[in-house]
């Protein structure tokens, strides 16, 4: 399974948007994000929230590149970064280097 972290904003996703309704807390962003990455296959990990509030960051796990497009559509997600747990990295290390 792979993750990504995403900067999400929690402001301009029409799923974010419909989901939220008047309530922009961040515990209902919390719980829409939660939802849409959910509907979409995948897995949110974690979000913190960059000090202005429009923007959070995001990790969720994806088990397919599908999913990955899917939520990065789904909340018009950017800056995204995907990245290695210790023991992933540790298994690519094994393998050797490349030719």
């Amino acid at each position: 399974m792979a993750w990504s972290w995403v900067r999400v904003s929690t402001r301009t996703s029409p799923k974010l948007r419909d989901c939220l309704g008047e309530d922009t807390s961040s515990g209902k962003i919390r719980d829409c994000v939660e939802a849409i990455v959910a509907a979409a296959g995948g897995r949110m990990d974690d979000l913190t929230f960059e000090v202005n509030g429009r923007f959070a960051r995001m990790k969720f796990f994806w088990e397919n590149v599908q999913v990955k497009h899917a939520v990065i559509f789904d909340l018009e997600a950017d800056h995204v970064v995907d990245v290695l747990s210790g023991e992933e990295r540790s298994d690519l290390q094994l393998r050797g280097p490349h030719p």
